[in-house]
């Protein structure tokens, strides 16, 4: 199985490459086509959705999306029940410039699968999706995959309109997790589940110690 893995990944790599060739001729780096393919097959992603399908993390998806804004390929628009989400769509714009990327990709695809049967073809897509489904499974078993922080930023977030948490760091890589936390959902069960574990009332006192509040307020 680790050969095979290993297979799947270096023919991925083989295909990007000779479409990355073919694609530079249309003026568009890679991960601007793979924003505009991505957008091309489920419109009106949020920035945070489309950032962990792409691998990529949000603050890098974010200057991607605002070179393809600028260039009027890409528009974002506020999420109709979370006004602090943006939804992403390709503009018309972008459509000739995806139609000639869908031909390179068909005539690339002919060349690579030379010799392979339609029904060879079906059972490769059956199972790559079998694979997808498999590992999509595993990481919803390991949790809602985000931060301790970025959990906690969520939770306050959902509290209301009116309340604006204001988190310290001194590092890029935390400010760019406590923003990726803005497009973060909690769906009413998760909230519950928060709340189980951390009650209303259960912390509660001085932040510091004597000795530490006593620095404070002097």
């Amino acid at each position: 199985m680790e050969q095979l893995a290993w297979e799947i990944g270096e023919t991925s790599h083989a295909l990007r490459r000779a479409f990355d060739r073919r694609a530079a001729s249309l003026g568009v780096t890679r991960p601007q086509w793979r924003v505009l393919a991505h957008l091309g097959r489920a419109p009106g992603q949020r920035q945070v959705e489309l950032a962990e399908r792409m691998d990529i993390e949000p603050i890098t998806l974010c200057r991607i999306v605002d070179r393809l804004e600028e260039a009027g390929l890409v528009d974002r628009r506020r999420h109709p029940g979370d006004r602090r989400a943006w939804q992403l769509f390709n503009t018309a714009k972008a459509e000739p410039l995806l139609e000639r990327l869908h031909a390179l990709a068909h005539e690339m695809g002919g060349e690579a699968f030379a010799g392979c049967s339609s029904e060879e073809i079906e059972t490769a897509r059956e199972l790559l999706a079998r694979v997808r489904g498999n590992l999509a499974n595993a990481q919803k078993s390991e949790g809602k995959g985000c931060t301790t922080a970025q959990l906690a930023l969520a939770w306050v977030l959902s509290r209301g309109d009116d309340i604006v948490p204001i988190p310290g760091t001194k590092r890029r890589r935390y400010l760019d997790e406590n923003i990726a936390a803005t497009e973060l959902s909690l769906s009413d069960d998760e909230l519950s589940r928060l709340e189980e574990i951390l009650p209303p009332g259960a912390a509660a006192g001085d932040r510091y110690h004597a000795q530490g509040m006593a620095t404070v307020n002097r």
